[in-house]
């Protein structure tokens, strides 16, 4: 008989949302910034209405506590021209780029989802003048 490795079968960390729950159903939405948001559609050249539209994003999805599923079926822009994802360099990686709005017409965010399932924010475009290609 051989020798035995480890007595343990189940993995120590259970924190890990790729792991444990695979289904974007179950794992909720949230926000982070890994990079600067892509010029002109930052923080710094948003006005009055920029900031209200991006708390009133928040609001409706982190703050409410949404899924991934959940935010994707409420406010996941699929009319583009490649649909709901378009293939976009990041850096040295071409990324799956989302567009959500935040119920409003004009208001988007732009981005795409990490290992971790965050939603990495790379534009803010309160008025939608940015237009995929």
């Amino acid at each position: 008989m051989g020798k035995r490795l480890t007595s343990q079968n189940k993995a120590k960390d259970a924190n890990n949302p790729i792991l444990v729950t695979p289904r974007k159903s179950s794992v909720q939405f949230k926000i982070a910034l890994e990079d600067a948001l892509i010029a002109p559609y930052t923080f710094k050249k948003a006005k009055a209405e920029g900031a209200k539209g991006f708390g009133e994003f928040i609001a409706k999805t982190v703050g409410k506590h949404l899924s991934i599923t959940a935010v994707e079926n409420l406010y996941l822009r699929t009319d583009g021209p490649h649909g709901a994802k378009n293939k976009e360099p990041i850096g040295e990686v071409v990324r799956d780029m989302y567009h959500f709005s935040n119920g409003s017409r004009q208001f988007r965010v732009h981005g795409y989802y990490n290992a971790q399932n965050y939603f990495c924010l790379c534009r803010l475009d309160p008025n939608h003048r940015y237009n995929f290609k």
